[in-house]
Formats: C-alpha cells, sequence, structure tokens
C-alpha cells in the first residue's frame, strides 16, 4: 500500500508541474518562446540525470535511497524557483529542478515492474494511482490557485512533497539480482534494430503528446479559461485513464503491443485534429476526455513491449532510456517547436503539427509490426 499511496502523490505533484509551471514562469514574465527554451533546457539536463540516476540503481542494485534523495533534491530546488522573483534566479532554479525531478517517473515505474513481477501482481493496478493523484491533484491544485493566487503555488507544493517523502521513506527496498549486472549486454539489446526503431518512433509520438502538455494550458487561457478550469481539464484526461487500464489489464493481453500502439496513435492523430476546431475553452474538456484512448492504450502498450526486450536487472536503465525519449527528447523538441508556432502561426498551427507526427508514428509502428524480430514476442 506504500506504493501505491507514494504513487498518488508523487503524480500531484506532476500535476502541478505539468498543469501549472508554465503559468507560473507566465506570471512571472517569460514569454511563450522563453519558456519553451527554458523547459528544453531543463529537460536536456534532466534526460542525462535520468539516465545516470537509472545506470546508478542498475549498478549498485538501489531504489528507494535513490528515490528518497532525489525526491527531497527537487523540493529544495522547487522552494527556490517558486519563493524568488527574479527571472535568473527562476530560470536557475529551474534547470536544478529538473536534474531531480526526471527520474521520479521512470525510477517509479522500474520499482511497480520489479515489484509486480516478483508478485504477479498486473503493473496497472499500481499506475492507476498514479492516474488517480494526478487527477485529484489537477482539479484541487487549479481550485487552490484560482482561489489564492498563483502565488501560494509554493506552500501547496512543499505540502505534496513532504507527503511524498514520507511513503517514500516506507517502500521496500530494491532486491539485488542474482547474475549482476554487465553494460555491454545492455548495449547490445538497445543497438538491435527492433530496440532503437521502436524508440525512434516514441520520440515521433511524443512530440506530439508532448506539445499538448506543455501548451494546453496556455492554449485555453488565451481562450479566457482560469486555472481552476485548466485544472479540471487535466483532471478529466487523468480520470479518464483509469477504466482503460483496467480494461487493459483484463483484456489487453489478447492484443499485440505493436498494433495497440498503432491504434494509439490513430486517435492521438484525431484527437489533436479536433483541438484545431476549438474556440471555447470549455469544449476542450470534452476532448481531453480522448487522453483515455490515447495515452491508457500507449502506456500499457508500450510497458508489456518493454518487459519483453529489456531483461530485469536493466529495468532501471532500460526504464530511464524509454522515459528519456518519451519525455525527456521529445519534451525538448516540443518545448521548442511548439513555443514557436504557438507565438508564431498560433494554436490551430501547433495542434495540426501535433496530428500529423501522431498519424506518421501509427504508421511506423504498422510497418515494425510487420518487421519485427521474432526474437521480440508480441504476445
Amino acid at each position: 500500500m506504500s506504493l501505491k499511496t507514494f504513487l498518488f502523490f508523487l503524480y500531484t505533484l506532476s500535476a502541478l508541474v505539468i498543469c501549472f509551471l508554465p503559468l507560473y514562469l507566465h506570471e512571472q514574465g517569460f514569454s511563450k518562446p522563453q519558456i519553451g527554451i527554458a523547459l528544453a533546457v531543463a529537460l536536456a539536463l534532466g534526460t542525462i540525470s535520468n539516465l545516470l540516476a537509472g545506470m546508478i540503481s542498475d549498478k549498485r542494485q538501489i531504489l528507494k535511497s535513490l528515490l528518497l534523495l532525489l525526491v527531497i533534491m527537487q523540493m529544495v530546488f522547487a522552494t527556490l524557483m517558486f519563493a524568488t522573483d527574479d527571472k535568473l534566479v527562476i530560470w536557475i532554479a529551474l534547470q536544478c529542478f529538473f536534474i531531480a525531478y526526471t527520474p521520479l517517473a521512470s525510477m517509479s515505474d522500474s520499482l511497480i515492474m520489479l515489484i509486480t513481477r516478483e508478485s504477479g501482481q498486473n503493473y496497472m493496478s499500481y499506475r492507476l494511482w498514479g492516474s488517480l493523484g494526478f487527477a485529484i491533484g489537477a482539479a484541487c491544485i487549479g481550485w487552490l490557485l484560482q482561489l489564492t493566487g498563483i502565488a501560494s503555488i509554493l506552500w501547496i507544493y512543499i505540502a505534496c512533497t513532504l507527503l511524498t517523502c514520507l511513503f517514500a521513506y516506507l517502500l521496500p527496498e530494491r532486491k539485488p539480482h542474482p547474475s549482476g549486472v554487465r553494460f555491454a549486454e545492455l548495449a547490445r539489446i538497445l543497438s538491435a534494430p527492433p530496440v532503437y526503431l521502436f524508440l525512434g518512433i516514441i520520440f515521433v509520438l511524443a512530440l506530439s503528446h508532448r506539445m499538448n502538455d506543455h501548451y494546453l494550458g496556455l492554449f485555453m487561457q488565451s481562450l479566457g479559461a482560469g486555472e481552476s478550469l485548466i485544472g479540471w481539464a487535466w483532471l478529466i484526461s487523468a480520470l479518464s485513464e483509469i477504466p482503460v487500464f483496467l480494461l487493459l489489464a483484463a483484456f489487453g493481453g489478447r492484443f499485440k503491443p505493436l498494433h495497440l500502439l498503432a491504434l494509439a496513435g490513430l486517435l492521438y492523430g484525431v484527437r489533436f485534429f479536433l483541438m484545431t476546431f476549438i474556440e471555447h475553452p470549455a469544449l476542450a474538456l470534452l476532448i481531453q476526455a480522448m487522453h483515455s484512448v490515447t495515452f491508457g492504450i500507449f502506456l500499457y502498450a508500450a510497458i508489456r513491449w518493454l518487459q519483453d526486450a529489456i531483461p530485469e536487472q536493466f529495468r532501471a536503465t532500460g526504464q530511464a532510456i524509454f522515459t528519456m525519449t518519451w519525455v525527456s527528447l521529445s519534451g525538448i523538441s516540443a518545448s521548442l517547436l511548439g513555443g514557436q508556432l504557438f507565438e508564431t502561426l498560433g494554436a490551430s498551427a501547433l495542434y495540426w503539427t501535433a496530428s500529423v507526427l501522431a498519424l506518421i508514428a501509427a504508421c511506423g509502428f504498422l510497418v515494425l509490426a510487420k518487421f519485427t524480430a521474432s526474437v521480440y514476442r508480441e504476445a
């Protein structure tokens, strides 16, 4: 139960970062391109720290102690970032914050996969607690910020982080793998064509997804939405994941992961195509419900594929590389490209681009499904 509660509060923190950090930066005087550059640099640094954290975890066979250290570090830098009005200090603190914050998601996923493999439980039965934390966090934080103002973001973040620290302390430590770790073997696995092609297609789909993540709040704000309505948009998207996770946990094994990923890409394309027609922020709430069949299907299928492709002793490093592709590298590109598109051509151009990228990824997954090596089973 400590892991489920830890995931709940960790993803509550993620709700604040994803949904409201761009709004906070905009409130502090950063333009949309400046926000894009600041987040791109932060994600680049986070990419490096994420990979290093995964390698340290696999080499030392530790997870809990590293997670706890990173949670404390990101709280220190978040406090500095939210407690000042100096743009330079905010910018520097943001970079340091992402160094500690970025590895948390991939390391918590690694812990879930290790625990579920040992216990025979399903990954989604744990991960849905993260979705629940994100949903409730987005709605409650949005309501609080609407009520008290964006300046109260500091105290909200500290409270959530202290609860995350408490339950991180109660987590079990990783059990050492008997065969040890040889990174030369991991390099051989990652150099196989199905793996690097898979990661390349994931990047294309992630670029589409991250454009929406980074600029949905600013887009809705430009249409007249307040923090509360923006929070509700994220609440709807996160809650919509949960029934899809439960359905896939029960029946998803009947379908091949790459076919499910192609379906997710197609639905992402439809979702972002519909966003190009939005003229009232309330309509975005309806389209955000499609997060259920886009991200929900994507996450389930991607995790299944990775569990088959990456051996258990490399779980943290493999998950870090996946997260580096899905979150960091795509986030850098989405921040830069999305910021320029939004500023110069408007939100419609941003969502048209996201839609086309998602459809390209869908085609890529179908091609990979046809030609993938038989060593990676698709059942």
